[in-house]
């Protein structure tokens, strides 16, 4: 049977499961913001400085991503571990 600490702990990671979820959707969204290429409107030194750093912004985002979805994993195996 199933005590008030394990209901509690269940609703606690299952919230915490949906944020992840969320911050998981923003993540996306702020990817797809990105612009990829300079365009033609940069040139020059500013061209490779703002390809530089849309390249490592995406980097970044990346990184936020999968370290998200490390957490999301981990928490639905602990909300699998929880039975019930």
């Amino acid at each position: 049977m199933e005590g008030p600490a394990h209901l509690t702990l269940r609703d606690t990671l299952e919230r915490q499961g949906a944020v992840l979820f969320r911050v998981r959707a923003r993540l996306d969204d702020a990817d797809g913001l990105v612009g990829w290429e300079g365009g033609d409107a940069w040139r020059g030194p500013a061209r490779l400085a703002y390809d530089a750093a849309a390249a490592e912004l995406r980097r970044s985002i990346a990184a936020a991503a999968s370290a998200t979805d490390e957490a999301a994993g981990g928490t639905a195996r602990a909300i699998a571990g929880l039975g019930g």
